[in-house]
């Protein structure tokens, strides 16, 4: 993908590959909404790729979708963390079948 600094979001360029990493945050036990917001264009029954939650390096996985767009929100997971973690990361894998604008990600205690 690439940067389009006016805009403040990050596109996808067509190809097959992460759009976003990061950021290796710590977290508390418990349970956790993550929400991936921007718009999708894409073609119908086309899969767009997959948003997953990892730590430790991303060797351990705590949750995983596929990318399926709903009113301005690209992906969202809930997932529980059963022990406290240092380095959750939050990552969106693009494929070409979709063009993908993402903006921002929250993350929500519930």
């Amino acid at each position: 993908g690439w940067l389009d600094e006016e805009k403040r979001v990050i596109r996808a360029n067509g190809q097959s590959g992460y759009l976003l990493m990061g950021p290796g945050t710590p977290l508390a036990k418990g349970i956790y909404r993550v929400q991936w917001f921007g718009s999708v264009e894409q073609r119908p029954g086309a899969e767009l790729g997959f948003v997953e939650i990892c730590h430790d390096d991303c060797r351990r996985q705590l949750a995983r979708s596929q990318i399926t767009p709903i009113e301005g929100t690209v992906a969202q997971i809930t997932f529980t963390v059963t022990q406290d973690v240092r380095d959750v990361e939050f990552r969106m894998y693009v494929t070409p079948a979709g063009a993908i604008t993402f903006s921002h990600v929250t993350i929500t205690q519930q």
